[in-house]
């Protein structure tokens, strides 16, 4: 239980660049961090690290919406100086900065039809790691690039397959939450993982009905 519990946080850290990108070595990194924050406003609780982003999509999104281009300055600024302390390779393994800020705009854009209050992030996280472990998948140190990308890539997939049949989600009183939450953990995948089969289905289905009404 204890293993399954380390395991659980790794790819809860694994969610953003904490994961593929060791910024423990990274000069200067704290104190970077703690300059995307102060130099846009967000001071005490509203601070913002790179490993807390995916909880902008969980609970009230009032206040982030509230300071939009703040919070999304901070967090492209966050999201740039921590990939900045990735090599070639592990660069590779995340999203890009306009990615998170892309989310951000996405959430608050639709935010009448979003409710983050029906994210359980630690839930999907659990329901992803299950998966991972039952295809024999499993975080390491001394992953090999190709293992990595292998365990990015599923992870991004398996985050996705877990909110498509999460009940909170299926049952939120905005109906278009899943369908939202969904899209944004799309926006996550990295460009070396391709289009997951979730994305790619959809891509299809559009493509399907686009064609049968233009007969």
């Amino acid at each position: 239980m204890f293993l399954q519990v380390l395991f659980v946080a790794a790819v809860a850290c694994c969610l953003v660049v904490e994961c593929q990108i060791d910024t423990s070595n990274c000069t200067g990194y704290s104190s970077a961090i703690a300059a995307c924050n102060s130099d846009n406003g967000l001071t005490g609780s509203s601070q913002l690290t790179f490993d807390g982003l995916p909880s902008l999509a969980s609970g009230d999104i009032t206040a982030t919406c509230g300071n939009l281009d703040n919070v999304k300055k901070a967090v492209k600024c966050i999201a740039d100086t921590s990939i900045a302390c990735g090599t070639t390779e592990t660069k590779q393994l995340v999203a890009s900065s306009d990615d998170y800020t892309d989310i951000v705009n996405t959430l608050c854009n639709r935010k009448s039809e979003y409710d983050g209050t029906c994210v359980d992030l630690n839930v999907l996280i659990s329901c992803a790691s299950t998966k991972l472990t039952e295809n024999n998948i499993t975080f390491s140190n001394s992953l090999t690039f190709a293992e990595s990308t292998t365990l990015y890539c599923k992870l991004n997939e398996y985050l996705s397959a877990c909110a498509s049949t999460n009940s909170q989600l299926g049952s939120c009183s905005k109906t278009t939450t899943k369908e939202i939450y969904v899209s944004l953990v799309a926006q996550l995948r990295p460009d070396i993982c391709g289009a997951s089969s979730i994305v790619s289905s959809v891509a299809v289905l559009v493509v399907s009905l686009f064609a049968a009404f233009s007969n």
